[in-house]
């Protein structure tokens, strides 16, 4: 894998029309999930972690770790509409998530209610392909109760307990909330 620099990123991110993260960090990974909302009030979003690492929305986000991993083929896809099979949000650790729908991937992303697409960054989408073999971004899946399960969500202290699956309800969440919040 070759390490390219930060002027070789900028210069491979104007090329395609985005702009460059003047910012640019190593961001530290941990085992334990990060929370990009600010605060405990919300369920943070991929808008919301875009921002906290200096983008301005999760399209150019999502661009310059393409650009950084060299997977070029799949920056057109930021500008073309969904397709393919939809992947499904669910709330992990106070976060709106969705694992890749590809089989073959493992991976998963932070996304957002307001810009419902996906990219994964561990695959880069390079298994949905529109019919002229062009990657393309897919589809996020979100309830249609999603304000009131926030807010379900949100009546738990700790960050780390806030998880929905679409196999529960809004019942069902709270009934957790009466057996572990008193």
């Amino acid at each position: 894998m070759t390490i390219k620099t930060r002027g070789e990123i900028e210069a491979e991110m104007m090329k395609y029309g985005l702009a460059p993260k003047h910012n640019m960090t190593v961001v530290q990974h941990s085992l334990r999930p990060q929370s990009y909302a600010t605060g405990s009030d919300a369920i943070a979003t991929g808008q919301v972690k875009a921002q906290s690492r200096g983008h301005s929305d999760m399209l150019s986000h999502w661009g310059a770790d393409l650009v950084r991993k060299g997977w070029l083929d799949a920056i057109p896809a930021l500008s073309l509409p969904p397709q393919g099979e939809q992947a499904i949000a669910v709330v992990n650790h106070s976060r709106w998530f969705a694992l890749c729908p590809d089989e073959r991937c493992a991976g998963g992303e932070v996304v957002s209610p307001d810009a419902p697409v996906f990219m994964c960054l561990s695959c880069g989408n390079k298994n949905n392909l529109d019919k002229n073999g062009i990657i393309r971004l897919r589809q996020v899946a979100f309830p249609d109760d999603r304000i009131e399960l926030e807010k379900v969500l949100l009546e738990r202290p700790d960050p780390v307990s806030r998880n929905w699956y679409p196999t529960e309800t809004i019942e069902d969440l709270q009934e957790e909330n009466k057996r572990h919040l008193g």
